[in-house]
């Protein structure tokens, strides 16, 4: 993402090349201080050489892009701290998992950038469509370990045979006729309750195939993607593609952000997908 232009100048105004620890814009600054002291004609002067450094710089298409790249790095970094965060949360075979794809997807940032011929454009595309696809392979694996917390009756919920145990304990119950009316409708409610339940047991059973599929679908779809590129010859064609398979997810992300009102924090799975976590490699402009 480009920067504003007050962005451009403010990094001008504290620029200063590797191995220099003050910018030398400050030490400029700081000798038409100390020369407009004895005679304050030279701070008039300092401003318009100061105004003129900084228009100059700021503007430089080359400057730009070093400041872009800086912000994008340190971006990139944010997200990839975030990400290695929420894996924690996962369990050793999730984490590997979740880790070999990431793998896979810096191959395939690899096999792109092994030509020379190359743009770019194309790269950058490429890295956050995979970026995408493992976001959301994240937040599936985090719902997904969600879900079954509460299937299991962790996290402070019965397990799945102690509300079965209830309906069958309260319909026993509720077979003796001599109990009295306001004890009877009593338990009519416990059992709706757990009867309730139950169903919710069954239906998140049915939501984990659905979260095994789709994590089925993305490994499948990066090693589509990787196979493909390997053989194409067209980056932009293959980006292009890569973006179109991570629209397909807008559909899925929706279904995650559900389940979280449904089943609580599932871990942090609200924000949208990163503009790109995978480092893509670039050419030098000339």
């Amino acid at each position: 993402m480009r920067r504003g232009f007050l962005d451009y100048l403010s990094a001008a105004f504290n620029a200063r090349p590797f191995g220099m620890p003050v910018p030398p814009n400050w030490i400029g600054l700081a000798g038409f201080g100390l020369a407009g002291l004895v005679n304050p004609g030279f701070w008039i002067i300092g401003a318009g050489v100061e105004l003129g450094y900084l228009f100059l710089l700021g503007t430089n298409a080359r400057f730009q892009r070093l400041v872009d790249g800086g912000h994008a790095a340190r971006e990139q970094a944010q997200w990839r701290e975030r990400m290695d965060t929420m894996a924690g949360y996962l369990d050793r075979g999730e984490q590997r998992r979740f880790f070999d794809l990431q793998t896979r997807c810096k191959a395939i940032l690899d096999t792109r950038t092994g030509a020379d011929e190359t743009p770019a454009a194309g790269v950058e595309t490429t890295a956050t469509g995979l970026a995408s696809l493992l976001w959301f392979y994240l937040r599936l694996l985090l719902t997904r370990r969600g879900i079954r917390r509460v299937v299991a009756g962790t996290g402070g919920s019965e397990p799945l045979e102690e509300i079965e145990q209830g309906i069958a304990e309260t319909k026993r119950r509720l077979e003796d006729g001599t109990l009295p009316a306001h004890l009877r409708e009593s338990l009519q409610g416990q059992l709706d309750i757990l009867t309730q339940r139950l169903a919710r047991r069954s239906e998140a059973g049915t939501k984990l195939e659905f979260i095994d599929s789709e994590l089925e679908r993305i490994e499948q779809q990066v090693g589509l993607i990787h196979d493909e590129s390997a053989l194409s010859t067209d980056p932009e064609a293959m980006a292009h593609h890569i973006s179109e398979v991570a629209a397909t997810m807008d559909t899925t992300n929706q279904w995650i952000r559900d389940q979280q009102r449904i089943y609580g924090d599932l871990g942090d799975l609200m924000a949208e997908p990163p503009p790109t976590i995978l480092q893509a490699p670039q050419k030098e402009s000339a």
